[in-house]
């Protein structure tokens, strides 16, 4: 998942008998930059910060450089649905099955348009395209309009005329996406060299669309035949995908000291099996593992990643002046390619 994350500390006050938690605010925008490690011959540089961005959760650019983000401010829970049933794993059942937006509760997430005007490198213009959002977890521009990603729903925002105020109500274009665990909703929302829109769903919550059901796995629409596939199945809590110069798709993943998935059309991953449920299709007979990549410095969980292709790079990250760089958000350093060629590079950014 391309997100901010902040760490809080949680303390309390004893007054007596009487307990008041106290949860202190985070670093200044400043402060937490400084504390982002890079590669070396890397910089990281503020665009936008509080109090007009917070809780940032994805971002995307239109055609006239501006950054489009989803203020993901109602995670963790949906307004206006009450929980019925949590296991052991989080996994919600609700009263009910809420209504896409406008009809259904009005949640606090918004999609911001942020914009750089005087060409400082800082945004000083945000305005919000669409506020009152449940969960949206999922962006991508394109077709006169911006494709949202709310579970169970994926929709569309037309705006034909550019006028960044959507031209109606969305329209809904999938139900089905599971909504048990907003830490595993659908998202990712990412144009493929295809012309599909690909998106990932994680491992906590299982989605039902036109009949195909699935927990982990990478999913694709088309928005001119309206054709719904599944496109892999399994992988970890998935956050995050992107395609390579040659159309290979690299997801995120959760499995500890992996790196990541390269996920292939109609192929099968590993997943936990024992929290999960087997693969849905009772004839396959085995599974694809991780990247088989050694020596990647991480934590828990790979956000996802972005491949970059291009010269603007530090010596010291490619052999080459046209390298491929992807950016996996958990860890520090530089590793060698994917692939094993010295065209590329990965740079790690820890926060």
């Amino acid at each position: 998942m391309n997100r901010s994350r902040r760490l809080f500390l949680y303390g309390a006050l004893v007054l007596g008998s009487l307990i008041i938690p106290v949860r202190p605010a985070g670093l200044p925008p400043g402060e937490a930059l400084r504390r982002i490690k890079v590669a070396d011959g890397f910089t990281v540089k503020l665009f936008a910060n509080e109090p007009e961005i917070r809780q940032p959760l994805t971002m995307s650019f239109d055609e006239r450089g501006r950054m489009w983000v989803i203020q993901y401010l109602q995670y963790p829970n949906p307004a206006g649905l009450k929980a019925v049933k949590v296991d052991q794993y989080l996994r919600t059942k609700y009263d009910k099955l809420p209504e896409p937006p406008p009809r259904g509760p009005k949640g606090a997430d918004r999609i911001t348009i942020c914009e750089d005007t005087d060409g400082d490198g800082r945004a000083d213009k945000f305005k919000d395209f669409v506020a009152g959002l449940n969960l949206a977890s999922g962006l991508a521009l394109g077709h006169g309009g911006a494709f949202v990603v709310q579970p169970p729903y994926l929709l569309f925002y037309p705006d034909h005329n550019h006028d960044d105020v959507p031209d109606g109500d969305p329209e809904v274009l999938l139900t089905g996406f599971g909504m048990e665990d907003a830490h595993a909703f659908a998202n990712s929302l990412t144009w493929g060299p295809d012309g599909w829109l690909y998106g990932a769903q994680g491992s906590t919550v299982t989605a039902n669309i036109r009949g195909v059901e699935f927990q982990q796995g990478i999913w694709r629409y088309h928005p001119l035949t309206k054709e719904f596939e599944l496109f892999a199945e399994g992988g970890g809590n998935t956050w995050g995908l992107d395609f390579d110069e040659e159309g290979n798709i690299i997801a995120g993943t959760n499995w500890s000291d992996q790196i990541a998935l390269h996920q292939v059309q109609g192929a099968y991953y590993v997943k936990g099996f024992s929290k999960h449920g087997p693969l849905h299709n009772p004839y396959t007979f085995g599974y694809f593992e991780h990247i088989p990549y050694k020596g990647f410095k991480g934590g828990h969980v790979t956000a996802g990643g972005s491949f970059i292709k291009g010269v603007r790079f530090p010596r010291n990250s490619t052999t080459t002046t046209s390298p491929q760089t992807c950016l996996p958000m958990r860890s520090i350093g530089t590793c060698s390619n994917l692939k094993g060629r010295a065209s590329s590079a990965i740079s790690a950014v820890n926060f």
